[in-house]
């Protein structure tokens, strides 16, 4: 199934719990637990699983269990610790409707599975549409290939530069995304520099709220900003036009 998500949050929700059921259905060769704790902010319905790290320290988060049974026609649902209800009063309006969202994609994609395997195969094959992550990026984002790019640039000052997606950022998001719960893109920043050269940056930005350049550490422990903008300032003059995508 291929399915499109216009709210970030509930798109990062969704992406990390793939990513969980995928991480599971490699572990288990026979039937899984059919729940997992998880923490929601309270204020934004973001989800963090025990199994991930970074959880903010800044906000306030409560624990709740996912639960799903299919071999027993039971959906997927949020209760407290082992008490089959929720309370809703320590949560904001919009984090309820993230949350409730999160929880109505995961059923509609494993409506009329009736096994653990199937839940876990039917969520591992989930696509879900690539939403390019950045409005500087959506910008200037040129679907063309590097001698393409080259081109491009050489028609333009010294210090231009634009985004596109190289073999080399399609391969390391693979990479990196499969051996990470948390949701991580790539992408190329491609510039041009003095005596004709033309040079590129690997761009990541991993759980929605980390940029930084790769380099060569695949654990990604490299100084991380929260904007792009931010990011791109630490090139100084180096990046001088951004050149609009047609």
């Amino acid at each position: 199934m291929r399915i499109s998500i216009l709210d970030e949050v509930t798109r990062h929700n969704v992406v990390l719990f793939r990513e969980i059921m995928r991480r599971m259905r490699r572990r288990y060769a026979k039937e899984a637990e059919n729940q997992l704790a998880v923490s929601v902010d309270c204020r934004t319905g973001e989800l963090v699983f025990e199994e991930t790290k970074g959880r903010p320290e800044t906000k306030e988060w409560k624990v709740v269990w996912l639960k799903w049974d299919p071999s027993h026609h039971v959906p997927l649902e949020a209760v407290e610790k082992e008490e089959a209800f929720f309370t809703c009063a320590d949560f904001k309006p919009e984090a309820l409707s993230r949350l409730a969202a999160t929880i109505k994609i995961l059923n509609r994609v494993t409506f009329a599975v009736e096994s653990e395997a199937a839940f876990l195969r039917a969520l591992s094959e989930l696509e879900i549409e690539e939403e390019i992550e950045d409005p500087l990026i959506r910008k200037s984002f040129f679907n063309i290939d590097r001698e393409k790019a080259e081109r491009r640039l050489l028609r333009e000052p010294i210090g231009s530069y634009f985004f596109r997606k190289g073999e080399f950022a399609e391969l390391l998001e693979r990479n990196l995304t499969r051996d990470s719960l948390q949701p991580i893109h790539c992408f190329t920043l491609i510039f041009s520099q003095e005596g004709g050269k033309v040079s590129e940056r690997i761009v990541v930005l991993k759980n929605h709220r980390q940029w930084l350049f790769y380099d060569d550490d695949p654990k990604l422990q490299e100084v991380c900003y929260l904007t792009l903008q931010a990011l791109l300032a630490t090139m100084g003059l180096k990046l001088k036009k951004l050149l609009p995508a047609v």
